[in-house]
C-alpha cells in the first residue's frame, strides 16, 4: 500500500519489520524505490543485491529504477545478463532508452526483441516524437502490421504537436472506428500549438465528450484568457473533476478575480491537494498573506509546496515575515525541502540571514545547497552591492555556473553601475547561453547608465 503511494519510507519500515521476508515481499519493496524516483536508485540496488532470489518482476524494478537514474550501461548490463526476459522488460529497457533521448539505442533492443509488442513500438514513437524526430518515427509508425487505437493516437498527438497538422488529419481521418481519445488526441495536439479556434471546431464535431474532453476545452480556453466560455463548459460537469476545477481557479485569480476562483474552490466537492495550493498560492500572490494562511490551517494535509508559496509571497516584506512562517511549517511537523528553502531564500531581504539559512541546509535539513539555492544567493549579494563576493561565489560553486548565475550578475552590475564586472557576466553568460537576448538588453541599459566622460 505504501508503495503505490509513492512512500517509499513507509514501505521500507514495514519491510524492515517483517522477520523473514519472501519474494513477493522484496518485490513490493523494489517496487516502492522504483516508483518513487531516481533518488532511491541505490536503495533499490542494494536490496536487489541482497535478494536470495528475484524473478522478472523484481528485475523489472531494477531495470526501471537504474533507467530513472540515468545509469543506462548498468541497466543494459543488468538487462544482457539476465538469463530470461519478457515483453515487461524488454519493454522496460526500450523506455529507458528512448525516455533519455537514446532512440538508436532504443530501436537497437527492438530491432533485438524476439516478439515485438504495441507499448514498445508506441514508445519508441513517443521518443522520436520527444526529440522532434517526427519522419522517423512515421517510418516506425508506417512498420506496423497492426495499428491500435492507442499508437494510432500517439502517432496522431505528435504530428499536431510538432505543427503538421496536416498530417495529423490525414491519419485521424483515415482511422477506423475513432473514438473518443482518437478526438481528443487531435484536439490536444492543436491546443498544445496554440490553436485554440481549430481545437473548438474539433470539439464542436466531436460526437460526444467525456471527461477529459471537457477538462481540456475548460484548460484550453482558460489558458486562452476566454474565461467566460470555459465557464459555460464548466457548469456542464455533472460532477466537475478537480483538474478542470483548479484551471478555472488559476484562471480567475490570475485576472484578479479572487472573489470567483474561491467560489469555485468553495463548490469543490472533493478537493485535491494541487487545487489547496493553487487558491492558497492565489491569495498569497494577491499579497493577502492573512486569508493565505487561514486556508493553509484548515488544509487537511499541508505540503511543502503550500508553504512554499507563502513563503514566497513573504518578498519584500521583511525577513521576519519569512521566518515567521517557516518556523511555522517546521511547528506543524513539514520538513523543509529544497523548494521551500528556495523560496525563503529568495524572500531574504538582508545578507546575513540568507548565509544562515543557506548554511543551515546541510547539518539542520539534510539537503546539499542546489544550483537554485546558489542563484538566489547570488541575487541577494548583487542586490545589496557585494558584486566582488557574488562572482566570488559564483566560481566557487560545485558545478559549472549556468547562463541565469551570469545574467543575476548582470542584473546587479547594471543597478550598481558596474560596467567592467558587467562585461564579463554578460561574456560568460553568452557562452552558456547565445540564444538569451535578456542578456543583451541588461548589457545595454549597463552602457546607457554609464557616466559620459
Amino acid at each position: 500500500m505504501y508503495g503505490k503511494c509513492g512512500s517509499a519510507g513507509d514501505a521500507r519500515t514495514v519491510f524492515d519489520a517483517i522477520q523473514r521476508p519472501n519474494l513477493v515481499s522484496y518485490n513490493m519493496i523494489l517496487a516502492a524505490y522504483s516508483n518513487a524516483g531516481s533518488g532511491h536508485s541505490q536503495h533499490c540496488q542494494a536490496l536487489f543485491d541482497l535478494m536470495p532470489q528475484w524473478n522478472l518482476v523484481s528485475l523489472s524494478s531494477m531495470l526501471r529504477s537504474l533507467s530513472m537514474n540515468s545509469d543506462l550501461d548498468a541497466m543494459k548490463q543488468l538487462f544482457d545478463e539476465s538469463p530470461e526476459n519478457n515483453l515487461v522488460t524488454w519493454g522496460t529497457t526500450i523506455a529507458g532508452y528512448a525516455q533519455t533521448g537514446h532512440i538508436s539505442k532504443a530501436m537497437v533492443i527492438l530491432e533485438r526483441m524476439p516478439c515485438w509488442d504495441i507499448v514498445s513500438w508506441t514508445t519508441v514513437i513517443q521518443g522520436y516524437a520527444r526529440k522532434g524526430l517526427i519522419a522517423e518515427a512515421e517510418k516506425i509508425y508506417a512498420k506496423i502490421p497492426e495499428r491500435s487505437a492507442f499508437v494510432t493516437n500517439t502517432m496522431i498527438l505528435a504530428l499536431a504537436r510538432a505543427g503538421n497538422l496536416d498530417r495529423g488529419k490525414a491519419i485521424f481521418h483515415s482511422t477506423l472506428g475513432k473514438n473518443t481519445v482518437s478526438w481528443n488526441s487531435i484536439a490536444q495536439g492543436l491546443v498544445e500549438i496554440g490553436e485554440i479556434h481549430e481545437a473548438k471546431l474539433v470539439f464542436d464535431r466531436m460526437p460526444g465528450w467525456d471527461a477529459i474532453s471537457r477538462t481540456m476545452i475548460v484548460t484550453a480556453f482558460a489558458a486562452a484568457g476566454d474565461l467566460s466560455l470555459a465557464k459555460r463548459v464548466f457548469d456542464r460537469f455533472h460532477e466537475p473533476n478537480a483538474v478542470a476545477a483548479t484551471t478555472m481557479i488559476q484562471g480567475y485569480s490570475q485576472r484578479g478575480d479572487l472573489e470567483s476562483a474561491r467560489s469555485i474552490f468553495d463548490s469543490m466537492p472533493q478537493k485535491s491537494p494541487c487545487s489547496w495550493n493553487t487558491m492558497i498560492a492565489a491569495y498569497a500572490r494577491s499579497g493577502d498573506l492573512a486569508s493565505a494562511k487561514n486556508l493553509l490551517d484548515s488544509m487537511p494535509q499541508p505540503s511543502s509546496i503550500s508553504w512554499s508559496s507563502l513563503i514566497a509571497a513573504s518578498d519584500g516584506a521583511s525577513d521576519r515575515s519569512a521566518l515567521e512562517i517557516f518556523r511555522s511549517m517546521e511547528q506543524h511537523g513539514e520538513s523543509p525541502d529544497a523548494i521551500s528553502l528556495t523560496s525563503l531564500l529568495g524572500a531574504c531581504g538582508r545578507m546575513d540571514s540568507a548565509r544562515h539559512y543557506i548554511r543551515s541546509m546541510a547539518p539542520d535539513h539534510g539537503l546539499s545547497p542546489s544550483r537554485e539555492h546558489y542563484c538566489a544567493m547570488i541575487d541577494i549579494l548583487g542586490r545589496a552591492g557585494e558584486l566582488e563576493l557574488a562572482e566570488g561565489l559564483i566560481h566557487a560553486m560545485p558545478f559549472p555556473a549556468d547562463a541565469a548565475a551570469w545574467g543575476s550578475l548582470l542584473a546587479a552590475c547594471r543597478i550598481h553601475r558596474d560596467v567592467e564586472r558587467g562585461e564579463i557576466a554578460a561574456a560568460r553568460a553568452m557562452e552558456v547561453d547565445r540564444d538569451d537576448g535578456a542578456v543583451i538588453v541588461l548589457l545595454d541599459d549597463l552602457y546607457c547608465q554609464e557616466p559620459k566622460k
